[in-house]
């Protein structure tokens, strides 16, 4: 494997060498999503979390594209700086992400997670458990805007997602139900990924 670029020890500050090698080893994954929302909802989850020591997540994002994303999650870590990629992508394009699913082929590092119809798909789930389809990411936009949830929801735009983030742990849930239903839609797979980054308890 080739020398990380990232530091994946603790930062030691101003402690001694001898006392950061004896931190624990902290995993570095980084998210690859398509638009502005999904960056403002990841980066609220890691400000969250921000205390965790055994993890430093890096956000990136990429054109709204299934394959786009992969390529540039690929890209990145290249030189294997990151334990893990999670490329976060819509699922309202099946032939794209059937394409994505190609160009990653055999690699371990990466880990595609298609929400269907699309991201707000995951967004509901912090408020509700429901199995009921969607016919178009229009319709789960619309009901994600109904009141006591986020009624000023705009797509493709960056939001402030910081008092979702006190769901968290109801949407992966929710999301395991789901999939434990075994539906193409809706679904997610976004409970790996926030199980991943979650501190343990």
């Amino acid at each position: 494997m080739a020398k990380r670029a990232h530091i994946s020890t603790l930062d030691a500050g101003t402690r001694s060498r001898r006392l950061a090698k004896q931190e624990p080893q902290r995993q570095v994954i980084l998210i690859v999503c398509e638009g502005q929302t999904e960056e403002a909802y990841f980066r609220a989850v890691k400000q969250r979390y921000r205390y965790a020591k055994t993890l430093n997540v890096e956000i990136s994002r990429a054109h709204s594209d299934p394959v786009k994303v992969v390529e540039k999650g690929k890209g990145l870590n290249k030189g294997r700086d990151f334990d893990r990629v999670y490329c976060v992508v819509d699922g309202d394009k099946p032939d794209r992400i059937e394409l994505a699913l190609k160009h990653i082929g055999a690699r371990d590092d990466l880990d595609l997670i298609v929400s269907v119809p699309c991201f707000e798909a995951w967004l509901l789930l912090h408020f509700e458990r429901s199995d009921a389809p969607f016919a178009t990411c229009t319709e789960a936009c619309d009901r994600l805007r109904q009141p006591h949830r986020l009624p000023d929801y705009a797509k493709g735009l960056r939001y402030d997602f910081t008092s979702l983030a006190d769901r968290i742990d109801t949407a992966i849930d929710n999301a395991e139900w789901l999939a434990g239903r075994g539906l193409n839609n809706p679904a997610t797979g976004l409970h790996r990924l926030l199980t991943h980054i979650r501190p343990a308890p």
